[in-house]
């Protein structure tokens, strides 16, 4: 849908298990964070309000050493 801007509307939402309704959970900018945020799904999860742990880092001894 367009905006009064005549922009689309990109948001990214969650459903709530309580409700069993979708809600928004960020709002975007542009089609190009959108993009990433399909792209990345660490990324969407960083946006996400309840904290959702992202980028978590993987000390095990596959990647130690590695960086």
């Amino acid at each position: 849908r367009l905006l009064e801007n005549g922009h689309p509307d990109y948001r990214i939402q969650k459903f709530n298990d309580y409700t069993r309704r979708y809600n928004d959970m960020y709002l975007l900018d542009s089609a190009t964070q959108l993009d990433y945020a399909m792209e990345d799904f660490e990324y969407t999860k960083w946006l996400d309000p309840d904290g959702v742990p992202c980028y978590v880092k993987d000390d095990s001894e596959e990647t130690v050493g590695n960086v």
